[in-house]
């Protein structure tokens, strides 16, 4: 669960997304530990309005309100060396870039990049399939445009026929 509804549209998002699906056993400590990071996220010296948390087990999601105080450098890799403390407390890996997700009978399933045109091939995938764009900037991007169909997302260019 994320809480979003009070950010306006153009609000900073960041996505990272496992490796694997988190237990449901391992939600609630993941969702804590997020809460704890955006609660005293701040940049140079003052606090950021964020929010954060965990969807559809695979997805860790920040969330900053850039019109109270837009975070500088320092404060994003330190959100960067916080999803690395995930990693290693978790036992997960939030960076593998050769992974895609996209929804199969309402279920987040994974594919690498080299698997994608074999996949896609034998009918697993369509062009109608649904993948997250991991690389949605704002609040309204996320809304509007976190899951599209195959055909028209930048994962088609892995599709090899």
């Amino acid at each position: 669960m994320v809480d979003f509804l009070g950010f306006p549209e153009d609000s900073r998002v960041w996505i990272f997304a496992s490796d694997k699906r988190i237990d449901d056993s391992k939600i609630s400590d993941l969702y804590e530990r997020v809460q704890q990071f955006v609660q005293n996220w701040s940049s140079h010296g003052t606090q950021l309005r964020a929010s954060g948390g965990v969807i559809h087990n695979y997805f860790v999601i920040l969330m900053v309100d850039e019109d109270i105080n837009k975070p500088g450098g320092c404060s994003i890799d330190s959100s960067v060396h916080f999803i690395k403390s995930l990693e290693n407390e978790f036992q997960l890996h939030f960076f593998d870039r050769q992974l895609l997700y996209y929804i199969f009978e309402d279920e987040v399933k994974v594919v690498t990049v080299d698997e994608l045109t074999d996949l896609y091939k034998s009918g697993g995938v369509k062009n109608d399939t649904l993948f997250f764009d991991l690389l949605v900037k704002s609040k309204s991007e996320f809304n509007q445009f976190w899951l599209k169909p195959l055909q028209n997302s930048w994962h088609r260019k892995f599709v090899q026929i």
